[in-house]
């Protein structure tokens, strides 16, 4: 995922809602970039990580995956103010 998200939000705060919001299906997130740059707008910074959904009990459905990814996607996009890329 990559997000334009403020200054001030913290990967650790993404990470918290995505664990919150991705129930039992998210296996692991992963921290993998951050940008600051002219592709940003001011006061906000890039942030790039990826996030595995993963069930122990059975395959998930493509729909399933993409149920909670939005789930997780919206409550990023509301509870820290930041936008998809």
């Amino acid at each position: 995922m990559s997000l334009a998200a403020p200054q001030e939000a913290t990967f650790e705060q993404v990470r918290a809602i995505v664990l919150e919001c991705g129930s039992d299906f998210v296996a692991a997130i992963q921290f993998k970039e951050e940008y600051l740059g002219e592709k940003i707008p001011a006061g906000q910074r890039g942030l790039v990580f990826s996030v595995v959904y993963q069930s122990r009990q059975r395959t998930l459905t493509e729909e399933e995956i993409q149920i909670v990814h939005k789930k997780v996607c919206d409550a990023i996009c509301v509870k820290l103010g930041a936008t998809l890329r």
